[in-house]
């Protein structure tokens, strides 16, 4: 094709010529300041000049949860094997995403999130969650102080605690401190401080909220492991270390390190080819029988596997696309028509495939199935997944009057055959000389991804060309040189979904190019990703308004009073040995509190109570207990009769306000 035939040609297809055109990216950087903003190069794939750019802080977001960052957070917080989550009206994914910034609750998830409370309280195990012996209002009390804190990832504000534990009050005076407590959780998991993520901060300069270390230990767990903070990122968090670079640093080695890290890259790379379609993707069973259910699963759990495999040992994405192994249980091998495995307990094993048929990721099951036609293969379907989701050009509709069906099964001629005819149509030829030059280089594999020379009664012709890409362009044979080609553009193009995946947003083309520099300079690995993520200052600081105010939080991590005091010691209230009180407080507000007191009988006698209590500020109101001042701010407290006396282990509950 000549020069001049083939500009025309992109013109005619409206062929993005740099990665800023490509992915839709603004021209500009979003608002910044001096004292926060880190400068960049733009080089590389999809640049036309170097530019000077500056990075700089996102926008203020309260994030919810996705449905599996959900599941991971109920199943940490109870310990149960319930999985309701499988069962949420599924979320509109966008680019292959299903965690958008703009994820909100419609009212069927509102009454879903309310059954999936009710039936995670129901089943919870409160020998396991709560942290005391006694079942008694301290213990409760103490379990909302702690559980509350790992439920809303931060210390509960007073407001919060005081509302929980009055419900608790309200349940445990009728059925018992168990239901209390089930009613405590049925409640926090139906909070908007459980369901979203806070990514708010507090004002430190102009328009900059910087992050607190609470909501750098929501991001960087959810981020990394796709669960909630673990108890020692709190710990860090409420030190107040993840605020500073060391601190930041030790943490995320320590995340990255765990095994849920590599899931997490499957989970993006999986995003990434949108292998969420293969369960739906329609298959004629008359022409593909053996795409089963079972095998669909099968394959899906393959990509994972080769994906987390490649993760964990410090492999980069190139080495991923690349790589000549993968792991097959023993009937997807047959299916395949691959050597029967070496199968661990788990029934997976690797293998090594011959040279025709290692392509890495562009040689799964998953990725060839999910982007195919339901009676045969599709250059198109191929062509564009890996200019779109691997090289991260994004190719216009068709425009709309134009016919876009496949051409019509002739079986005189193969698919190559049918689909060069079809893309002479002049209206086609633009962009399906982008589109089915690489698509064909799939030919060696059929609709559901398995391998064959022939294509009925045609030899496969796997040769192929890229043209107009970033960095790419050149003559393969065959998914293995397709793949290798394409590493430079492919691992840019990881980067930048990588930030997508992470922030939830379509970053400014600084901040991508900010990440892919911070990236490499760690390594260059599929798990280095998570070390360029923290270097942006979207990781730390948000944009925000002059009229909107710091992000609400409590003072500090709470520590709960002693929820199994040694009742066998004496005290000075007047009270007989073995008859303890315990005082905590439900509210404070500066000018005046109000506490909350309970009396415990530890004897094996039924005991009238009576208290004697100094009280330096001036009572206000009390419930539950008559009050008799002895002395100048020396006071008997009793009970009203009804509460008066106590059965040997029995407990009751007063309270009492007072003005400083």
């Amino acid at each position: 094709m000549s020069t001049r035939l083939f500009a025309l040609a992109l013109l005619a297809c409206g062929t993005p010529t740099s990665k800023r055109a490509a992915d839709g990216a603004p021209d500009t950087a979003a608002p910044s300041t001096p004292a926060s903003s880190s400068a960049s190069t733009l080089t590389g794939a999809g640049s036309t000049t170097d530019t000077e750019c500056v990075a700089g802080p996102g926008p203020r977001l309260v994030r919810r949860l996705t449905h599996a960052e959900y599941g991971a957070s109920v199943r940490a917080l109870l310990g149960t094997e319930l999985a309701p989550e499988a069962s949420f009206a599924p979320d509109l994914t966008v680019e292959g995403y299903a965690n958008d910034a703009s994820l909100a609750v419609s009212s069927l998830l509102a009454e879903q999130y309310r059954a999936a409370a009710e039936e995670l309280a129901a089943a919870a195990d409160l020998d396991a969650v709560v942290p005391c012996d006694t079942a008694n209002r301290p213990c409760a009390d103490a379990f909302i102080g702690d559980w509350g804190l790992r439920a809303y990832r931060r210390p509960l504000t007073d407001s919060e605690r005081t509302s929980l534990l009055e419900l608790y009050d309200e349940v445990a005076a009728e059925d018992g401190f168990e239901e209390g407590i089930r009613w405590v959780i049925t409640a926090a998991l139906q909070s908007p401080a459980f369901l979203y993520r806070s990514e708010l901060g507090a004002r430190t300069a102009g328009e900059v909220f910087t992050l607190n270390d609470w909501e750098l230990a929501t991001a960087l767990a959810f981020g990394v492991t796709g669960g909630p903070p673990d108890a020692d990122l709190l710990d860090v968090a409420a030190g107040g270390r993840l605020s500073t670079p060391d601190g930041l640093q030790v943490e995320l080695d320590r995340l990255l390190a765990d095994p849920r890290a590599p899931e997490r890259v499957a989970d993006s790379v999986a995003a990434m080819l949108q292998l969420e379609r293969l369960p739906q993707v329609v298959r004629d069973g008359s022409v593909y029988a053996e795409l089963t259910t079972e095998i669909r699963g099968a394959m899906t759990e393959e990509t994972r596997r080769l994906t987390a495999d490649v993760a964990a040992a410090g492999g980069g994405f190139g080495e991923l696309l690349t790589t000549d192994h993968t792991f097959v249980t023993a009937e997807l091998a047959t299916f395949y028509e691959l050597p029967a495995p070496t199968v661990g307990a788990d029934g997976w094993g690797r293998v090594s495939l011959p040279p025709e048929r290692a392509g890495g990721l562009l040689s799964q099951g998953a990725v060839l199935a999910t982007h195919a036609l339901p009676t045969s293969s599709s250059p198109i379907h191929r062509g564009v997944m890996v200019r779109e989701r691997l090289l991260c050009q994004h190719l216009p509709p068709p425009p709309a009057d134009l016919n876009i069906s496949p051409p019509p099964v002739d079986p005189s001629l193969s698919t190559r055959e049918r689909y060069a005819a079809h893309s002479d149509v002049p209206e086609c030829a633009g962009c399906h000389l982008m589109i089915d030059p690489v698509g064909f280089g799939f030919e060696h594999f059929d609709g559901i991804g398995r391998y064959r020379e022939m294509d009925g009664v045609h030899p496969v012709d796997a040769s192929g060309e890229v043209v107009a890409s970033p960095s790419s362009d050149g003559l393969f044979v065959g998914i293995g040189e397709l793949a290798s080609l394409i590493v430079d553009d492919a691992e840019d193009c990881w980067v930048r979904r990588s930030a997508r995946t992470l922030t939830g947003l379509e970053l400014p083309e600084c901040d991508v190019a900010l990440f892919a520099d911070e990236t490499g300079a760690a390594g260059g690995s599929l798990l280095d990703t998570w070390q360029g993520w923290v270097q942006l200052p979207h990781f730390r600081e948000r944009v925000g308004g002059s009229d909107e105010r710091d992000v609400p939080l409590g003072d500090g991590r709470w520590t709960a009073p002693d929820p199994d005091p040694d009742l066998s010691e004496p005290d000075d209230t007047g009270l007989p040995e073995g008859v303890r009180f315990e005082e905590t407080v439900q509210t404070d507000w500066g000018a005046g509190y109000c506490m909350d007191v309970v009396v415990v009988n530890g004897t094996a006698e039924p005991v009238v109570w009576s208290i004697e209590l100094a009280l330096a500020d001036e009572l206000s109101s009390s419930w539950s207990s008559t009050w008799t001042e002895l002395d100048v701010g020396v006071w008997r407290v009793e009970g009203e009769g009804w509460n008066s006396e106590l059965e040997p282990g029995a407990e009751t509950a007063f309270g009492y306000c007072a003005l400083r």
